[in-house]
């Protein structure tokens, strides 16, 4: 089985150029493919810079492995955000 999901969250903070954008997201990617193991494409939308959209495809055995990746994503997601960990 393959659960993709799309995965959008703001930016914490003002960002006020797509570099500053590029390199929230690329750390992002980097810590989620880092904790996971997992396919992960940016959405591109260069028009609005404090928030960024994520696809991610993750290939498992069974519906309910991908129901346990699906909420420890969220959780990881979260607890990047709070914690302002990724930048």
């Amino acid at each position: 089985m393959v659960g993709i999901f799309q995965v959008g969250m703001k930016i914490p903070g003002p960002v006020f150029s797509l570099k500053e954008r590029r390199k929230y997201a690329n750390s992002l990617k980097d810590s989620l493919k880092n904790r996971f193991n997992i396919s992960l494409r940016e959405v591109p939308d260069d028009k609005i810079l404090n928030s960024i959209e994520f696809t991610i495809a993750y290939v498992a055995l069974d519906s309910g492995e991908i129901e346990k990746f699906q909420s420890s994503l969220y959780s990881t997601l979260e607890t990047l955000y709070v914690n302002r960990e990724v930048i």
